[in-house]
């Protein structure tokens, strides 16, 4: 088999280009051949040989609709047996023509003969878009429809929710939509540990989290006793250029806020290994969390707010979770956990056997099977272990 892999991968930071670097890799181990139609990076090679023969081109650009259209002649140069496209509403560009074109691929390809699997990772109907700061009008609305008509086009489409997978039978009685669920990057670090009083959190820095009722908290924690520190790692978020300078100016003042800016893969054990709770403080989620299943890799306690694809998300798969709504809940859940390291491991234990289960490498197979047939939305392929 002949696979074409189109997706953003490192050393882009955009969200799924994490995910689609590690889903290649581990489809390598068991599809004959792999070639990867990459966007172009700063520090990224034109041409790229991975192991296991996997080649990477990076022939397009993100916010460049020709270079986007493009793909569909090197497709076609290429005669692959299957295409499995990587992406989210916004993973083309920041402008609705570019994400248009991107979404346009699947009905195109498709028309033209060749089998088409579509990951996406962002659901509109699923995203509480009132709560962030983005533009919401009709034409928005509309965009947002038409992509996903567009991506349903595909043979088969995977989704990492069953929220989403819901909402599209729902919306489009959509009957090739399958759940698959986002996959931890195996585990990392020593194991679980405990003791510390080091609250971290991991993110871009945008209108889907909310820093604040974090620093709050953890404010709180100290006038009361408890010895807290916060880690507010990662950096500025492609969309929201402003929101990360803005957050350090309000609070680079105080002695208990640590920041990191963007942390690279190979840095992440430093912020991790130390963490005694790393909190997801979520206003609305535009899909599954990596950032959870990394806290999960490295065996830690989590505390999420009470959104409701994080919640999902650990019911669905498992694993031990504090849950918050107000400043005075967060505040008593952190209390709850840096109190007692007997907690902390148990917490610690439970999301590592997680990590180790959802692994991405046991969800593979989900989509080789894809690749050969077809899946109604009852009949989702044998994924990990609960």
């Amino acid at each position: 088999m002949h696979l074409v892999f189109i997706s953003i991968l490192p050393p882009d930071r955009h969200g799924v280009a994490e995910y689609g670097g590690h889903l290649v890799r581990a489809l390598s181990t068991s599809v004959e051949r792999i070639t990867v139609l990459a966007n172009t990076a700063k520090g990224g090679l034109a041409r790229e040989e991975w192991p296991n023969g996997v080649q990477v081109r990076r022939c397009w650009t993100l916010g460049k609709t020709l270079s986007i259209v493009r793909l569909l002649f090197i497709v076609l140069r290429l005669r692959p047996d299957v295409v499995h496209i990587n992406c989210g509403i916004r993973t083309w560009g920041n402008g609705r023509v570019d994400n248009f074109a991107g979404a346009w691929l699947c009905p195109m390809l498709r028309l033209l003969g060749l089998r088409v699997v579509t990951t996406v990772h962002t659901v509109g109907e699923t995203v509480q878009l009132d709560l962030i700061k983005d533009e919401v009008g009709f034409f928005t609305r509309l965009g947002i429809d038409l992509a996903q008509r567009m991506y349903l086009a595909s043979h088969v489409m995977t989704v990492p929710l069953r929220s989403m997978q819901a909402s599209l039978v729902k919306r489009y009685r959509a009957k090739n939509v399958v759940h698959v669920p986002l996959g931890c990057y195996g585990t990392r670090g020593p194991g679980v540990t405990s003791g510390g009083f080091n609250v971290v959190t991991l993110g871009y820095w945008g209108a889907y989290k909310d820093p604040d009722v974090l620093v709050r908290a953890v404010r709180a924690l100290r006038e009361s006793g408890v010895p807290a520190m916060l880690t507010l790692a990662g950096g500025v978020h492609p969309y929201y250029p402003k929101t990360y300078g803005e957050l350090v100016a309000r609070y680079r003042d105080l002695d208990y806020v640590r920041f990191t800016g963007f942390v690279p893969d190979e840095d992440l054990d430093g912020v991790f290994g130390p963490a005694t709770v790393v909190v997801l403080p979520y206003r609305t989620n535009a899909g599954a969390s990596a950032v959870l299943n990394l806290a999960r890799s490295y065996g830690k306690p989590v505390v999420i707010s009470n959104e409701g694809a994080l919640v999902e998300q650990h019911e669905d798969e498992g694993g031990a979770y504090e849950a918050f709504d107000s400043d005075a809940t967060l505040v008593a859940a952190l209390r709850k956990i840096l109190s007692d390291e007997a907690l902390q491991r148990t917490m610690g234990e439970a999301n590592l056997a997680v990590a180790k289960a959802y692994s991405v490498e046991h969800l593979a197979p989900s989509f080789t099977h894809l690749y050969a047939h077809d899946a109604l939305t009852d009949a989702t392929p044998a994924a990990a272990p609960k």
